[in-house]
Order: structure tokens, then sequence, then C-alpha cells
């Protein structure tokens, strides 16, 4: 595991006005204000920006414990939403929970000062471009390439 590196820029995060508070491989913590911009015509916040802190949060506590030259995409996120945020900030805390044959697993709970808002459950790629891995079965083999050895010192 490399040590600890600077988050990349992200002019979407800037967009939707995500704030990182705290970041170590394998956790990331940030917020997000309730504004009008981000809420739906119910002045709660839209799902999808509770989607994607989580998605956020999630790819940089992922990012945080790949090796130099290493990648990772999202492959699937499940999240519920369990209230509304209609005014304030929510936080999101992601955690690494483990990586196996180049698919990392993490979850992350949103949070506002009236509770838990959103529980997100997500599977991430880890790759390296230009990496080799064997085709399925079947068929061309269309997702990123994954390295055949992962290091998951969580």
């Amino acid at each position: 595991m490399i040590a600890h590196k600077a988050t990349l820029h992200s002019p979407f995060c800037e967009l939707v006005g995500l704030q990182f508070l705290e970041e170590s491989p394998g956790a990331c913590r940030c917020k997000l204000a309730v504004r009008d911009e981000l809420c739906n015509p119910f002045k709660r916040m839209h799902g999808g920006a509770l989607f994607t802190l989580a998605d956020t949060a999630m790819g940089v506590a992922l990012y945080h414990t790949l090796d130099e030259g290493q990648r990772c995409a999202t492959q699937e996120i499940q999240i519920r939403y369990l209230q509304g945020a209609r005014e304030g900030e929510v936080i999101c805390n992601a955690r690494l929970t483990g990586v196996s044959n180049g698919i990392a697993h993490l979850e992350a709970e949103i949070e506002s000062r009236s509770g838990l808002i959103a529980k997100a459950a997500g599977t991430f790629f880890v790759y390296t471009p230009g990496g080799v891995r064997p085709a399925p079965a079947g068929g061309e083999d269309t997702w990123p390439r994954v390295p055949q050895r992962i290091r998951a010192e969580v």
C-alpha cells in the first residue's frame, strides 16, 4: 500500500460543492451542503446528489489504497434512502471492506443532524491500464483490465 496521497483534482466535485474532510487508505469522510440547486421539487436533497456523495467517498477511500499506476472505476452501487435531507449539510463516511480478484467492496453511510439519511454498498474495479487478463469464456472482454495480483492491505 502506498502512503497517503492527495486526491485527484475533480471539476465535478467542485461543481456540486463536495468537500473532503478526512482521507486515508480505505476511508473517506466528505460533506455536501443542502442547497436549492441540489434539491428535488419537494425541497429535499435529490437522490442523485446523495448518490454522488456516496460514490465519490467510496472511490476516494479506495484510491488511497492503490499501487502506483492502478486505477479504479465504479462497477455497481446499491443505495437505500432512509429519509430526506432538507437543510444544513450531509456527511458521508465511506470505508473499504475488502478486495478480491480485482473487485473492491466498500460501504458508505450518509448522515445529517436529523440522523441517518442513506446507506450504500458498492463494488469497484481495480485495474492497471493496459494490464493483462484472460478474456471471459464466450466473448470479448469489454471491462477494464485487472492486474493479476491486487494487494489489499486494509
